[in-house]
């Protein structure tokens, strides 16, 4: 126990006995009316009655509002030593209390810096990336197989398809197709070949059902030049040099089945995910998180 609740302690003894040693029972009645109080919710008995009076109106504290009636009613050195053990007694819990409040404000503050340090990482982590849509404007670069001769603009189109894509004209180091590719006969991918997703941070490879893969709820990419391209006429396609804090788009290089190739860049927004079932159960990849899918039949 402390020295202030020793004294505490002190000081109410001294209180109760100068109320049994100077008043009657009528007049600690006298003085529970004059304090507000009822004392038929108090003991009958002298030395309860004022006992009790001491312990509520320290609940209430109002122990020095008691003193000071009493001392004005039965003048008396001692009420001086109570009264100024009181008002000691006070300051100190007054001091405490303040501690305790300043010590819970201080805990609380901290508590929301980190809340608010924590939001604003997985904010800028996690929401931004997906919700920022870029605006800039892209130019696709389109690669494929050079011709023996050269040829002035030629047109070139997508496998088994007879629609054209877009016009370029030759540079001098144009791209080949890889030698490590094997060209296929078929025209599309069948509804049972599956898809192998690897993601850009070196997380495990997914196997998932090729007829599950989705890109914003299509079967097909929408790239920055505008062409879209359906799943089934690719065997692979890898995305480089994403950027999470300009434009949110990256570059991609879509092989088809026949090894030509297409370069371009592909833009991210909200919704764009590459989603798919796996035998583990769903899968949903931002598309910037895809470093690269192969097809395979």
């Amino acid at each position: 126990m402390s020295p202030s609740s020793n004294s505490s302690r002190e000081v109410l003894v001294q209180l109760h006995q100068n109320l049994v040693e100077y008043f009657s029972k009528e007049e600690l009645r006298t003085l529970c009316f004059d304090l507000g109080i009822e004392h038929e919710n108090l003991p009958d008995a002298k030395e309860g009655l004022a006992r009790e009076l001491v312990r509520h109106c320290r609940r209430e504290q109002r122990l020095l509002e008691l003193t000071e009636d009493c001392s004005r009613k039965r003048p008396n050195p001692s009420w001086a030593g109570i009264l100024e053990g009181l008002k000691k007694n006070s300051t100190i819990s007054d001091g405490q209390s303040r501690l305790r409040l300043l010590t819970s404000t201080g805990g609380v503050l901290v508590a929301l810096a980190i809340v608010i340090v924590t939001a604003i990482i997985w904010v800028s982590t996690y929401i931004w990336p997906s919700l920022s849509a870029p605006t800039a404007t892209l130019t696709p670069t389109l690669t494929t197989t050079p011709a023996p001769t050269a040829a002035p603009a030629p047109t070139v189109t997508l496998p088994s398809t007879g629609t054209p894509i877009a016009t370029f004209a030759p540079t001098s180091t144009p791209t080949t197709t890889s030698i490590a590719c094997t060209p296929s006969d078929l025209s599309e991918l069948p509804p049972q070949s599956i898809a192998i997703i690897e993601p850009l941070e070196g997380g495990a490879r997914s196997q998932v059902a090729f007829s599950t893969l989705r890109y914003e709820h299509g079967s097909r990419l929408t790239l920055a030049s505008g062409i879209a391209i359906d799943f089934k006429k690719m065997k692979s396609f890898e995305l480089s040099n994403p950027g999470f804090t300009t434009d949110f788009a990256a570059d991609i290089v879509i092989t088809f089945l026949d090894c030509t190739t297409y370069s371009d860049r592909i833009q991210s927004r909200s919704h764009s995910f590459l989603t798919a079932e796996s035998e583990l159960g769903p899968l949903s990849l931002y598309i910037l998180k895809v470093k690269r899918v192969d097809f395979q039949w």
